[in-house]
């Protein structure tokens, strides 16, 4: 934990792109990083979210010599807002997986699942009433069953978001995915932001994956957003795992574009 304080310190002088769009009417998006952001689109906006991640993970527990690389291509998350604090949400993603145990090498390629989902604003800021949304996902399995379950998985989660200032925000994630009927999959994080500039923004955060029956997971990582219009917004993050159970390191880019009316 006191490796993450000079991280945290740098908060401070990055703001998150969820910011920048509650003053300005911009784009925001569920993306960078793990959270998902409190707003949804107004009624009749079409919007769409894009990116690609790499991921490099060594030594696993009990199987040191195994290295896994997976890049998750063009993960692709589709929004349209139905009435001024609903929308419906679809999502996918393309993956090469490659493993190495030894000289031995082996790859997969596939679409990992199919995401069906609703998100809903519940809150709104008043004094310690954070701004709060309900996101509601059913995972269907389409795809590669070495990549996914070949099970329906529904999933819930709450997103808040405190002000702390005129440009400051402290948000969180906290939610579960249904696996079966013995498996429970529960997800929390916490992201902390500053407002940096009309154009440039950024966001620091801590994830965790728990599961009920196994080690839990759990990432550090940060990034920046970069708003070339109202209507359009790139991003580039990182981040390392803070366990074993976690991959080594990862990177992403990508980016959103909201349609107009």
């Amino acid at each position: 934990m006191k490796n993450l304080i000079p991280w945290l310190s740098l908060l401070f002088i990055f703001s998150f792109n969820s910011l920048f769009a509650q003053y300005y009417d911009a784009i925001s998006i569920d993306r960078p990083g793990q959270s998902n952001t409190y707003t949804t689109l107004k009624k009749m906006r079409f919007q769409i979210e894009s990116g690609f991640t790499y991921t490099v993970d060594k030594n696993f527990p009990g199987n040191e010599n195994l290295e896994m690389v997976k890049m998750q291509m063009a993960s692709t998350t589709l929004r349209f807002g139905l009435t001024k604090k609903f929308e419906l949400r679809l999502g996918s993603q393309f993956t090469y997986q490659r493993e190495k145990i030894l000289d031995q090498k082996s790859s997969i390629s596939s679409i990992e699942g199919l995401n069906l989902g609703a998100k809903l604003r519940v809150l709104e800021s008043k004094g310690i009433i954070p701004d709060g949304a309900l996101l509601m996902t059913v995972g269907l399995p389409v795809g590669s069953k070495e990549l996914i379950s070949d099970k329906v998985e529904p999933g819930a989660m709450f997103i808040g978001s405190h002000p702390l200032s005129e440009a400051a925000r402290f948000e969180y994630n906290a939610g579960f995915t249904y696996r079966n009927a013995d498996f429970m999959e529960y997800f929390y994080s916490l992201v902390l932001s500053v407002n940096f500039s009309e154009q440039t923004s950024a966001f620091i955060e801590v994830a965790r994956t728990d599961p009920a029956k196994g080690e839990a997971l759990s990432v550090f990582d940060f990034g920046i957003s970069v708003l070339t219009s109202r209507t359009v917004i790139f991003d580039i993050y990182g981040g390392k795992g803070l366990n074993k159970e976690a991959p080594d390191w990862f990177i992403s880019v990508g980016g959103g574009i909201r349609l107009p009316r």
